[in-house]
């Protein structure tokens, strides 16, 4: 037991300095970009926008929609709830941080929020998980004609789904709370424009239509006098019925008119209905794409014909579309990871022309108040809900399943809070700041948490 207690805590800190320290230099290089001016405020405001809409969602769809297994719900049910209470716990300790410091400038209680509560559930875990458990410090025994090789992989690829199964419903609310707190709404230029345009037209038209009432008013009392003397000096029966015929003709023709004009008139009512809503889904897709992609990644897992056309899994059939489709979804969802940290990198520090910035640095009680918030009481609640859980047997006994939460509690502040702050172009500096020395504190607390959940699960929770 003891041996391999110790065999995973050499394990925990070669793969917590491994992790953080790809993390450092993949910045570095983002910031090397930044203060050379490669990476100005344009060209990262693009690139967030494009992580977002097209490299984010990849990612998510193929990490998530790979791992989905009905015959597993009733028992990794409870992953994506606690993926959705990990947000709100740590927006609720980020809050009460907020109140015992204040932040200064554009650094204000909504940023201390994120940066002490919201997690990164997907990077650091899919990578630190699976490398944790193929170590076996859980003791798990290997299934009938397996080696214990195989069974260290088949527990990590385990833990990857689980992590994924977790993204469920952190991802989801991870983006919809932090998008409130750290994007502000704004009217691009473009629709700035538009409304410009409809008013003015708006304007004129209505300008339009009380001059011809006004020309109407003026013209109509000589218009009818001059019909009645017309119809008074040529008033006879044979020319009365004449005129009665051509007015039942007349009215004919106009009703059959109107009725078609109505007709007409009521498709395009309805074509500019479904053309609006329509625009309004495209609209709510793009502004929610990860919620969206979370969705569709669960639905098109879980139905096993699809998925197994996308995805190949050990023992069964070849995907048809994974060697092209699958293929390059992933090499799309491999690159967010790597680009949303340049962009940490790129502002962390001012570029060169940014030298005559008169932002305020950010306050170290500020540092220290998101370090404490993130890194020592998130982990410590974690543990205090999966003990609880566990007492009310909500886990079956299953330790992988307990090390993903509690891990997921301990993971350092999500670096898609720099992803967001670009969307918004607001704060970046800031918040790069704050998960600069986070990031580099994790090195340390990574490694002694996850030799602790490993000691606690093993002593406390599976014996008890």
């Amino acid at each position: 037991m003891m041996s391999s207690q110790i065999l995973a805590l050499k394990q925990a800190i070669v793969i917590s300095i491994q992790a953080v320290l790809k993390i450092f230099l993949v910045a570095t290089a983002g910031a090397v970009l930044g203060r050379g001016g490669y990476l100005n405020e344009k060209m990262r405001s693009g690139i967030a926008k494009l992580v977002y809409i097209c490299l984010l969602p990849c990612l998510l769809y193929t990490s998530i929609a790979s791992t989905m297994d009905s015959s597993l719900i009733r028992k990794v049910y409870i992953l994506p709830i606690f993926g959705a209470i990990t947000p709100l716990t740590g927006l609720f300790v980020g809050f009460m941080t907020s109140k015992v410091v204040r932040g200064t400038g554009k650094f204000g209680w909504r940023q201390i929020m994120c940066c002490a509560g919201l997690q990164n559930g997907g990077y650091i875990p899919l990578v630190f998980v699976p490398a944790v458990l193929m170590g076996g410090p859980f003791n798990s025994q290997p299934l009938a004609g397996e080696t214990i090789v195989e069974m260290n992989s088949r527990l990590g690829i385990l833990g990857m789904s689980y992590v994924s199964t977790f993204l469920v419903g952190n991802i989801p609310t991870f983006w919809f709370f932090g998008r409130l707190l750290l994007i502000k709404p704004y009217v691009s230029q473009e629709e700035h424009v538009t409304e410009e345009e409809n008013k003015t037209y708006s304007l004129a038209r209505l300008d339009s239509f009380q001059q011809d009432v006004a020309v109407e008013e003026q013209t109509s009392p000589t218009t009818v006098r001059r019909r009645s003397l017309s119809v008074v000096a040529q008033r006879t029966e044979g020319v009365v019925e004449q005129e009665s015929q051509q007015r039942r003709g007349s009215q004919t023709q106009r009703t059959r008119k109107d009725n078609a004009v109505a007709l007409l008139g009521n498709f395009n009512k309805v074509a500019n209905f479904l053309k609006a809503q329509m625009k309004n889904i495209l609209s709510f897709c793009a502004s929610h794409t990860t919620e969206v992609t979370c969705v569709a990644a669960v639905a098109s897992g879980l139905f096993t014909p699809f998925q197994r056309l996308f995805f190949s899994h050990p023992g069964g059939q070849a995907a048809i579309f994974e060697p092209t489709i699958t293929s390059a979804m992933r090499a799309l969802g491999a690159a967010t990871p790597p680009i949303v940290t340049i962009l940490l990198g790129a502002n962390m520090f001012p570029l060169k022309e940014d030298k005559t910035s008169e932002d305020a640095p950010v306050p170290v009680r500020v540092i220290l108040g998101c370090f404490c918030g993130k890194l020592v009481i998130m982990p410590i609640i974690g543990i205090i809900y999966v003990y609880i859980s566990n007492f009310l047997g909500l886990f079956e006994k299953d330790p992988i399943l307990m090390f993903v939460i509690m891990l997921e509690f301990c993971s350092p502040t999500a670096q898609n809070l720099i992803l967001m702050c670009e969307l918004a172009n607001n704060g970046q500096k800031e918040i790069a700041t704050i998960l600069f020395f986070i990031y580099l504190g994790s090195i340390i607390t990574l490694t002694f948490w996850c030799t602790f959940i490993i000691f606690f699960i093993n002593n406390v929770l599976v014996p008890l």
